[in-house]
């Protein structure tokens, strides 16, 4: 019973690390990109490394959540080599607005 308690609290605290990226994507990322000279509308993993919240500045785990946030629908893969910020990207993704 411990195990499966301590099992369903590390899936609940993945779920709120993944809102918590996914907010400041949603929110933050937009006023950063203007001021980096980026696409406001799309987002590479290595943006969250190098510009994200301390706690997601490993690129396994910006990838992962936002792998995550991607399957809800908050944010939308791009195809292998689309050109991103001038340089053809394997994963970039364009954020989703809440309509």
């Amino acid at each position: 019973e411990a195990r499966r308690l301590a099992e369903s609290a590390t899936i609940s605290a993945e779920t709120d690390r993944a809102e918590m990226l996914r907010r400041w994507i949603v929110d933050g990322w937009p006023f950063l990109a203007l001021r980096q000279d980026r696409d406001p509308e799309t987002i590479l993993p290595s943006d969250v490394v190098q510009f994200g919240p301390s706690q997601f500045r490993e690129a396994s785990t910006a990838c992962k959540l936002m792998s995550m946030i991607a399957t809800y629908g908050w944010l939308q893969p791009l195809e292998a080599g689309n050109v991103v910020n001038g340089k053809t990207r394997k994963l970039a993704y364009r954020i989703v607005r809440a309509q």
